[in-house]
């Protein structure tokens, strides 16, 4: 049934191309670097790997507001869903769908995604929080006196 409700969002501009099997590594960016839009339907998450991925290839996302999701999705690029309203994903697509004629979008979203999820900038925040928390513990030298 959701099969037939997702696939019944074709319109004669857009093209679905329902995949449920598994992707292997070494084809994963034929599929991110071809997609429109990426569904994650997830029921419950608290973290996902497959929204990073996405967006490091600049690709808008469906996902539920779950988790760090809304967190961590780009705002312009996600297109959230309450997973317990039964119309939430279908709506979800669609909007995500008619996002897809903005020729901006994919430079936007992977703009976003350098910027936010930099690893000199990560590396920086990790220094800063280790300091902080060193300065707060007492010097094991004066501790011995």
């Amino acid at each position: 049934m959701l099969r037939q409700r997702i696939t019944g969002l074709r319109r004669s501009d857009i093209t679905i191309d329902l995949r449920d099997a598994f992707v292997g590594d070494n084809e994963l960016q034929v599929y991110f670097n071809a997609c429109d839009v990426v569904a994650l339907p997830f029921r419950h998450v608290l973290n996902s790997g497959s929204l990073l991925l996405a967006m490091s290839f600049g690709c808008p996302v469906v996902a539920p507001r779950l988790g760090s999701i809304p967190e961590v999705a780009c705002p312009e690029g996600w297109y959230g869903y309450d997973p317990s309203d039964p119309g939430g994903l279908a709506h979800a697509l669609a909007e995500g769908l008619a996002a897809t004629g903005r020729p901006d979008l994919r430079e936007r979203i992977l703009a976003f995604t350098a910027a936010r999820y930099d690893w000199a900038a990560a590396g920086q925040k990790a220094v800063a929080l280790y300091r902080s928390i060193l300065d707060r513990v007492p010097d094991a030298a004066s501790a011995d006196e």
